[in-house]
């Protein structure tokens, strides 16, 4: 096995296949859970759908005075050791992982390498990769657009047409709580024959929108949960309608800049994927990508796990929105079925016998991942991977399941009182 490279870090700050989602040592109740929801399985699907559809697959806030802490060495050496014996269990070459803690200490390890054997390019993954964290994205974007709420700049119930006229056939009866919701009911874009026959060129978010603007909804505005990428595209419109700029300098100026989150960005037209870790199905080279500005404000951001996670924390943590707000994204929730629930942007687990977490998960041109936020004891972990199984499905849930083993580590720390 390729040496493990790890980090530690401290820094003050101002989907899948339901069968395949599985905890590594045995089986859970969230694995059971995952496989009993049909609104869960098309958020699942859903999340991947780009890929799926398009490829020929066969088979808190932190203390000023923070800024010193540091992990424990003793759970440095455990987090490193279970996350080295995940690599066996996933179809990833290379995974990295991070634990923001309210402290401001912060975590980071990398197992295995950023190709199969016999590439000559290969080489250790390292904590600082990049990644394209696919549908974690839109945890950021519905951090945009809630800091414009805040503001009073946006409002939860304005309509889509209010800040897009025309935009959509239906978009006065579409509100920005909905859109954030998943409850819309605006059809999936990647679906249309219009981006399948464009699948990896450039597009702007008028122009995915205008794919389904005036086909059929899927059901009527607020009544049920129908995940969707066009969604949160036409946010990253009422954001640019709102602030007369590009979705990704907002979130630069909102989000990124504020945070310090220095190894986050979100591509622009013509910048491409920069220098990511490459992604595989199975151990040949992932066959098709979309290209950033396919996918947007729903699946476009780069970064990587230290960055992630602090921004996890800092959103669900109330680092980063004042109290009203960070208690609203997770409150009145939709249920999805089993432990799962959608919140504003975000995914909410809440399994009888376990934390509840908020995050989000992400599955994209052969990237996984879940990123999420214990308030039991304020800290926020990410889980990336850079392949998915060549299974039929693919086996692109592993995140979701095996980052348990992380917080059991961390957990039993904690109970331990050292």
């Amino acid at each position: 096995m390729i040496a493990a490279q790890q980090k530690i870090r401290s820094r003050s700050s101002s989907t899948y296949p339901p069968a395949n989602i599985r905890r590594h040592g045995g089986s859970t109740k969230l694995v059971r859970m995952l496989g009993h929801s049909d609104a869960l399985r098309s958020l699942f699907y859903t999340s991947a759908l780009l890929l799926l559809t398009a490829c020929p697959v066969d088979q808190g806030q932190d203390d000023d005075d923070a800024s010193d802490a540091a992990v424990p060495p003793e759970l440095v050496a455990a987090l490193q050791e279970t996350l080295e014996e995940m690599l066996d269990d996933v179809p990833a070459t290379g995974l990295t992982a991070a634990i923001a803690f309210g402290d401001g200490a912060v975590w980071t390890g990398a197992v295995g390498s950023t190709h199969p054997e016999g590439f000559d390019d290969r080489r250790a993954i390292v904590s600082g990769d990049l990644f394209n964290i696919a549908s974690i994205t839109k945890s950021f974007t519905a951090g945009l657009i809630l800091s414009l709420v805040e503001e009073e700049i946006v409002a939860l119930e304005d309509t889509f047409e209010a800040w897009v006229p025309g935009g959509h056939a239906r978009g006065g009866e579409i509100t920005v709580r909905q859109l954030l919701l998943h409850t819309a009911g605006v059809p999936e874009y990647t679906a249309t024959a219009g981006f399948q026959g464009n699948y990896g060129g450039t597009w702007t978010g008028q122009e995915l929108v205008a794919l389904v603007s005036d086909l059929d909804l899927v059901n009527e505005p607020g009544a049920t949960v129908a995940y969707s990428n066009s969604h949160f595209i036409m946010l990253s419109l009422v954001a640019e309608a709102a602030t007369g700029m590009p979705w990704q300098d907002e979130l630069a100026e909102r989000v990124l800049v504020p945070l310090n989150l220095e190894d986050t960005t979100a591509p622009a037209l013509g910048d491409g994927w920069g220098e990511v870790v490459p992604t595989w199905l199975g151990s040949n080279p992932f066959p098709q990508f979309v290209d950033p500005t396919g996918i947007g404000a729903a699946g476009s951001i780069v970064s990587d796990a230290d960055d992630v996670a602090r921004w996890t924390r800092a959103r669900f943590g109330g680092g980063f929105l004042g109290p009203e707000l960070t208690g609203a994204q997770v409150q009145d929730l939709e249920p999805l079925g089993g432990p799962f629930s959608m919140g504003l942007g975000a995914l909410v687990m809440d399994e009888e016998g376990s934390a509840l977490e908020q995050g989000h998960n992400g599955a994209l041109n052969g990237y996984a991942g879940w990123s999420g936020y214990r308030p039991d004891i304020d800290a926020a972990i990410t889980l990336l991977g850079n392949a998915w199984g060549a299974g039929n499905p693919p086996d692109y849930s592993y995140p979701l399941g095996l980052h348990l083993d992380l917080w059991a580590v961390v957990d039993e720390h904690l109970s331990s009182g050292d």
